[in-house]
């Protein structure tokens, strides 16, 4: 999104949030100094959850947005932090309506610490309060909310413990691995497979070894579920950098051959990691296994530059025709004075899908010294192909091609 673009978004929401706040009578409002000298106007903190108390979705976003406005006026103050926090979890408890509840425990996300937790851990472990107390407990800093969650595993059944194990999930709870080991042989199908997802979320050595040995022994429904979660597991290693851990789990699950997709995904990975992906992609085009032949083209323009794609143009005429196509769509993306030969073959290709690939590829790799090969083209073909020709031709910019 162009800056400008995200500049008229927030002023459209300064403004939204200005007249909501002009709603409220000025007895209900307090008045602070910004550090560049202009005035904060926002509602007190007690008129906000007066409202919330019984708040309903309907009604809008006036009330939370309210609250929003008042935590971020007074999370990065210690003891407003602390003022704001206490409120809040004295409202919690006092069953507000589902909506107050929800936006009670956003704003604890921001300025909730260890005293929120207990209060929290108790209403998650209740159906109707659940959902809004877990948002809460997924962001506040500590061991004492991980603690909280794996606690509560032993506390609760059905949907609520499903959403315990989401949760210590999304905090990526390594304490929790051994809990959700467990669970992974639990009767009850659906938690089993949230407790797999989560442990593909937490990822570390203990999870991908669970996950790893579930590869071998666990049943027809699980194995999918537990290769899925080892690509999130060596997803997260490669985006932290570590991409000789990343690639151990990749080949793990390669290996395993779960699923084609499963597979694919893990050679995806595989290239991702690999310290020389180019000769990994160079050997698998020049391969028989053509379930790989997709990720292998797919990487190409992360590994080939315009001075090396040439390595990649030659191995057209030999590539089945899914393969020919996809590479006709990627070679769209280079200058056209080093993949134009390749397009221009290919537009004369036995297979018709391939040809029109090529041709529409040319409407954006095309330059003047294709413009005589697409009027020829066009005039010769008819039906989708005549079609793409006279598009590429509309389509070719440069002063040469208007030559």
């Amino acid at each position: 999104m162009k800056k400008t673009h995200i500049s008229i978004a927030v002023a459209a929401l300064i403004v939204s949030a200005s007249l909501a706040l002009m709603a409220v009578p000025a007895a209900g409002r307090t008045t602070a100094r910004a550090p560049q000298g202009m005035e904060l106007i926002y509602d007190s903190l007690d008129a906000i959850l007066r409202e919330l108390q019984s708040y309903d979705f309907a009604a809008g976003v006036g009330a939370p947005m309210r609250l929003r406005a008042y935590v971020f006026a007074h999370k990065d103050n210690a003891q407003a932090r602390k003022e704001t926090e206490a409120a809040l979890l004295k409202f919690i408890q006092g069953s507000p309506a589902p909506g107050g509840l929800m936006a009670a425990c956003r704003a604890l996300r921001l300025v909730g610490g260890p005293d929120s937790v207990p209060v929290l851990a108790a209403l998650a472990l209740k159906p109707e309060t659940t959902d809004a107390a877990r948002y809460a407990l997924e962001r506040i800093p500590g061991g004492e909310a991980d603690q909280a969650l794996i606690g509560a595993l032993g506390k609760t059944q059905g949907a609520v413990k499903q959403g315990i194990v989401f949760s210590l999930g999304e905090r990526k709870t390594a304490a929790a691995v051994p809990a959700l080991t467990g669970l992974t042989a639990d009767k009850d199908a659906a938690l089993a497979m949230d407790a797999v997802k989560a442990l593909g979320k937490i990822g570390g050595a203990e999870a991908v070894k669970t996950l790893t040995a579930m590869l071998g022994k666990a049943g027809s429904t699980l194995k999918p579920e537990a290769a899925s979660a080892l690509l999130l597991a060596a997803e997260g290693r490669l985006a932290a950098g570590d991409k000789a851990s990343a690639a151990t789990v990749y080949d793990k699950v390669f290996a395993a051959n779960i699923s084609q997709v499963s597979r694919q995904a893990a050679f995806k990975g595989k290239l991702a990691a690999a310290d020389d992906a180019k000769s990994l992609i160079l050997k698998t085009l020049n391969g028989k296994d053509t379930l790989l032949f997709a990720p292998a083209l797919a990487a190409i323009p992360a590994n080939y530059g315009e001075g090396e794609i040439s390595q990649i143009g030659d191995l057209m005429p030999r590539l089945p025709v899914v393969a020919s196509i996809q590479l006709a769509g990627i070679l769209a993306g280079y200058p056209a004075d080093a993949v134009r030969p390749y397009l221009l073959s290919a537009a004369e290709d036995p297979s018709s899908d391939v040809r029109l690939a090529a041709l529409r590829s040319l409407a954006a790799a095309g330059d003047g010294k294709s413009v005589v090969f697409l009027a020829t083209h066009a005039s010769r073909s008819a039906g989708a192909e005549q079609d793409a020709a006279r598009e590429a031709l509309a389509r070719l910019k440069g002063s040469d091609v208007d030559e």
